[in-house]
């Protein structure tokens, strides 16, 4: 495990955010990949089925992904501490609580899949593709160009990519961390472990949730647009994502920073490192707002060239472009308020800002003139007030430490 409390604060940052950057730049190639490989051999319908259904996928990913944030940050701050003793039962017990809960997800998404779909205002004709996608999610090519498995094939390929990044994510770890490998067979449950596990990751996982619910409602939004607003958002929202990964990617290695300096008792080192991470961040977002926004209509069109698809996409990588700069400033106050432990108010500031702030906002302006592209207008003014509240409350948080030290 990289020691984060020694050596140069940039230097530290990069070096532990590259590993992440790198695994998660090959996760976004793939769906990347996957959705061309749709959009380009099946067409707009298909790709507009597949996009539709991602956003409650990414639901019942959101319980994964806040547990791991918790877990994150308990074994960042013991190894910190230098109590590598107990970071191993922090793995299992969190190995446990994942796989049941994934598996009651599971079992809820097998049986009301076509009746959530249709909630979501999918129109009928994608109805069935959108469906078989959920219910069995360079193999894209295989089952979907030879086996003409269609949008199943699409499925299968993500679903026995996953197992194989599982298997080989778990043999990393027998080999160069042997001392924190969970042993399947034999993982050791503890409630101590678990509920302080929850005390952060729940927060973080009901962060995810509220967040991925206030994107259900986007997608219904978008929905009654139509086909070709569906494959255009799916589109144009993979490039988004593409480009506002390198700030995720350094808020998650400052939030490591963060928990194990703390943790170090290394406040002054917190600061420089977030100061760094400040810079580094706007620095990466504004050169990504450039090359978007100059290249808008050329990165729709890898995934489908309708003239309809790629001028709807267009507006929206626009739109959300120039703002990425906000975005990633926030995830710097992100980063650090998770690091210190402080996961309440990431939760409280995206339930406030996104749910109850970009959605009706993307509500009321997707009923005017604006149609569609009022949709987009409003994640802009979410990240603003997302990133005012974070400041506020950092700032707080840091006048408190300054008089304690």
């Amino acid at each position: 495990m990289t020691d984060l409390t020694k050596g140069g604060e940039l230097k530290a940052l990069f070096v532990f955010a590259l590993p992440i950057f790198l695994g998660n730049l090959f996760e976004q190639l793939y769906n990347i990949t996957d959705t061309v490989i749709v959009g380009n051999l099946l067409g707009a319908e298909a790709l507009a089925a597949v996009g539709s259904s991602t956003q409650i996928l990414a639901l019942t990913i959101s319980v994964s992904t806040g547990m791991s944030i918790g877990a994150s940050v308990i074994i960042s701050q013991l190894y910190g501490a230098k109590r590598n003793q107990n970071m191993k039962e922090v793995v299992d017990t969190n190995i446990i609580f994942i796989s049941l809960f994934s598996f009651f997800l599971m079992v809820l998404g097998l049986l009301y899949s076509p009746v959530l779909l249709e909630h979501l205002n999918v129109p009928a004709s994608l109805l069935s593709d959108a469906d078989a996608y959920l219910q069995t999610i360079l193999l894209d090519v295989i089952f979907i160009k030879f086996f003409t498995y269609g949008v199943v094939g699409a499925a299968l390929a993500t679903v026995l990519a996953q197992v194989f990044s599982f298997i080989v994510c778990l043999r990393y770890m027998y080999r160069y961390y042997p001392k924190l490998a969970p042993n399947l067979l034999h993982l050791k449950w503890k409630v101590s472990v678990l509920k302080t596990s929850l005390a952060i990751g729940l927060p973080a996982m009901l962060q995810q949730i509220f967040i991925s619910l206030g994107f259900l409602v986007i997608q219904f939004l978008v929905n009654g647009f139509g086909a070709n607003a569906i494959a255009a958002y799916t589109a144009a929202s993979k490039v988004d994502a593409f480009a506002e990964m390198p700030a995720i990617n350094l808020g998650q290695a400052l939030m490591n920073f963060t928990a194990q300096n703390k943790g170090a008792g290394e406040q002054k080192r917190i600061a420089k490192g977030g100061r760094s991470a400040l810079i580094i961040t706007l620095g990466i977002s504004i050169a990504i707002s450039g090359l978007i926004y100059s290249f808008a209509p050329h990165f729709i069109a890898i995934f489908n060239r309708q003239k309809a698809i790629v001028q709807i996409g267009e507006g929206y990588l626009r739109i959300v472009s120039i703002f990425y700069f906000v975005f990633g400033a926030m995830q710097v106050l992100n980063g650090l308020l998770l690091g210190y432990g402080k996961s309440l108010l990431p939760l409280i500031a995206s339930v406030t800002t996104f749910c109850l702030l970009q959605v009706p906002l993307a509500v009321c302006l997707s009923h005017t003139k604006l149609g569609f592209n009022g949709i987009w207008l409003a994640a802009p003014f979410g990240w603003f007030a997302g990133f005012l509240m974070r400041l506020i409350y950092f700032t707080n948080i840091s006048k408190h430490i300054e008089r304690k030290e």
